[in-house]
């Protein structure tokens, strides 16, 4: 996220507000997201119960497939959930553009603090989730490096500034 901005090199104060508001952006997306594809999850779980019960033993079992229903993925839980986490993560590279004013140092810490971050996290999740906690890191790890790497590409290549800067 913040190494879109540093790839333009715009100033400190720039690269912090722009941070922030693609932090609250991509919360609001991640949450959306999440909520739509819990959300589609439950309606077929919810769907999967009803249509394996016959007409009969749904009526006398309402009870107990209402309690089953209730067990499902809620949406609003995963949407919140997701939210908070892109929202935790994106704090430590906006940290590190309010600590360090010099451009270049600023880019590498920003990059250094967001691996660390990244292999945190996964791991994190991987125990909260009871998965392997190496496989996790690694995968989180990865998929964050090719996203920010692919980003910074992108804007470094459409950036008419960047010409400029190198001469």
């Amino acid at each position: 996220m913040m190494l879109r901005i540093g790839a333009a090199k715009d100033d400190q104060e720039s690269m912090i507000i722009s941070g922030t508001a693609v932090a609250l952006a991509g919360a609001c997306s991640m949450a959306v997201g999440e909520f739509v594809s819990v959300a589609t999850q439950r309606d077929i779980e919810k769907s999967t119960i009803h249509k394996t019960c016959s007409d009969d033993a749904r009526a006398s079992m309402a009870k107990q497939v209402d309690g089953k229903e209730e067990a499902l993925p809620n949406p609003y839980k995963a949407a919140a959930a997701s939210a908070l986490a892109f929202l935790c993560g994106s704090v430590v590279p906006l940290v590190a553009a309010v600590a360090i004013s010099q451009y270049g140092t600023r880019i590498v810490i920003i990059m250094v603090v967001t691996t660390i971050a990244l292999v945190l996290f996964g791991g994190l999740g991987a125990l909260l989730g009871g998965s392997p906690i190496r496989l996790s890191a690694m995968r989180v790890l990865t998929g964050g490096w090719i996203s920010m790497s692919v980003t910074f590409g992108l804007i470094k290549a459409f950036d008419g500034d960047h010409k400029a800067h190198k001469s």
